[in-house]
């Protein structure tokens, strides 16, 4: 059953195979994290298990946040679009689970540091043209 939330979102609009459990993966980790990390969508294993980043990118995540010192226990994951459509989020799903979703999610955080794991968290935040890879190391102060 997809949750009423979901009503407006393109995705719920379309005919085909929307994966979703008991409705969305909603984030993981402590409510009082410093370090949010958002993802893009949730991966069909995701959906399955219920959590965020626990398929094969949870375990590069794992290796990157190992490597780093970052328990990642301590950081709360998430990703921007909650349900998986099998392809790459378009704008307006983006846009949608920003609004239904995300801000609402994240407000939670205060002045937490979000770090966006590739092109479709970062689009969240901006609008510039340059792709996340030109931003990388940077630090940028954006409101949601």
């Amino acid at each position: 059953m997809k949750p009423s939330k979901c009503e407006g979102c393109p995705l719920f609009l379309q005919p085909g195979p929307i994966v979703l459990t008991n409705g969305v993966v909603g984030g993981d980790g402590p409510k009082d994290a410093k370090l949010v990390l958002l993802g893009e969508a949730p991966s069909t294993e995701e959906i399955r298990l219920g959590s965020p980043f626990v398929g094969p990118a949870g375990r590069v995540l794992n290796l990157a946040l190992k490597a780093a010192g970052i328990e990642r226990k301590r950081c709360y994951i998430t990703n921007v679009v909650k349900c998986c459509s099998g392809r790459t989020p378009t704008r307006a799903e983006v846009e949608f689970c920003k609004d239904a979703w995300l801000r609402e999610e994240l407000a939670q955080f205060g002045g937490a540091t979000v770090v966006a794991l590739g092109e479709t968290a970062w689009r969240v935040f901006s609008d510039d043209p340059r792709g996340i890879g030109e931003w990388r190391g940077a630090i940028v102060e954006v409101e949601l």
